[in-house]
């Protein structure tokens, strides 16, 4: 198996592990090497057979509700690199150091503390605005090392300044690759509630848009971002529970954004999302995506599922079986 097979299937475990985390309660945020593993920069996976695509002209069941504005502007990084010294304590991370290997770099970015000056954080956005073509790391580890940069400018003592700025203006940029524009979409999830109101607007606009790229994890990513934010004016729930709901209908959404959205619909008791899970889960679809269905089955059903969870119950394979067994335990 190559180097992205690799990552793509450390993917579908983690999301098999998230999947039961969320049907007892909202998981953790997903680590650094997590996330580098979900994330496959954009390049496809496996066919999945999955439910055949509505007809053109038909609509979803309940197609999204307007919830944002039109994006106006595309915002744009605030900081240039010709403009911005880079500080000696900096250097190394950003591999201008003597040792420019993966441990030594992240070592230092984990030394950094919870009060960085302004230049500092300059410094630290001008390389987060980086391409993998300018570093000489492998972009899974470049790509690790600046987020856990964002992570640490996001959790500075001090609010730091155009952070959820920058993260947009990199997101909207697709000459960056589409695993750090997955992290991006993540972190803005995270940064949302500490955001002022102006800046919560187009950080909402950002994440709904970004649930439109179907044939990508960032729409998964985004979902999630939405979910975790859900009830705030800009994010609806109901609005959640619809978008979430279109990604479990819609077979041009892959597989791992199904899987997010199988489990939001459940949180978000959208019932609606029942068929579909159905349907998957009596499909030949991959297994973390057939398990995320009947962990849904589970919370959603009723009895009538019952005689197909006790199928899966004895499967010979343990992930389903699992799954099926914990589903019948929350079947009403």
């Amino acid at each position: 198996m190559n180097r992205t097979g690799l990552i793509v299937f450390a993917g579908f475990i983690l999301i098999s592990a998230i999947v039961f985390t969320w049907m007892g309660g909202v998981g953790k945020r997903t680590s650094i090497e997590e996330r580098s593993a979900l994330t496959n920069s954009g390049k496809a996976s496996q066919p999945v057979r999955m439910p055949d695509a509505p007809e053109a002209g038909t609509p979803f069941t309940n197609p999204t509700p307007p919830s944002h504005p039109e994006l106006q502007e595309i915002p744009t990084v605030t900081v240039k690199a010709e403009n911005v010294q880079i500080p000696a304590n900096l250097r190394t991370i950003v591999g201008l150091g003597e040792k420019k290997d993966y441990m030594t770099r992240i070592k230092g970015v984990h030394q950094l503390g919870k009060n960085l000056t302004d230049q500092e954080i300059k410094a630290l956005y001008v390389f987060l605005n980086r391409h993998n073509n300018e570093d000489n790391l492998h972009p899974d580890e470049f790509n690790a090392i600046k987020n856990d940069v964002s992570v640490i400018i996001m959790l500075q003592q001090k609010k730091p300044a155009h952070y959820g700025i920058n993260l947009m203006a990199m997101y909207y940029d697709r000459s960056h690759d589409n695993v750090w524009r997955d992290y991006c979409i993540q972190h803005l999830g995270g940064w949302y509630s500490k955001a002022d109101f102006p800046e919560r607007l187009s950080i909402g606009t950002a994440l709904w848009k970004a649930t439109e790229e179907r044939d990508l994890s960032i729409a998964g990513t985004a979902l999630i971002a939405l979910f975790k934010n859900a009830g705030d004016q800009f994010i609806p729930r109901k609005n959640v529970a619809s978008k979430a709901l279109e990604m479990c209908e819609d077979a041009r959404y892959g597989e791992l954004a199904k899987i997010t959205a199988l489990q939001i619909c459940a949180k978000l008791n959208e019932t609606r999302a029942l068929p579909a899970a159905r349907k998957i889960a009596a499909s030949e679809a991959i297994a973390p995506l057939r398990m995320s269905a009947i962990a849904a089955i589970g919370t959603l059903g009723d009895l009538s599922d019952k005689s197909m969870l006790e199928k899966y119950a004895s499967s010979p394979d343990v992930r389903l079986r699992k799954s099926a067994q914990g589903a019948l335990k929350k079947l009403k």
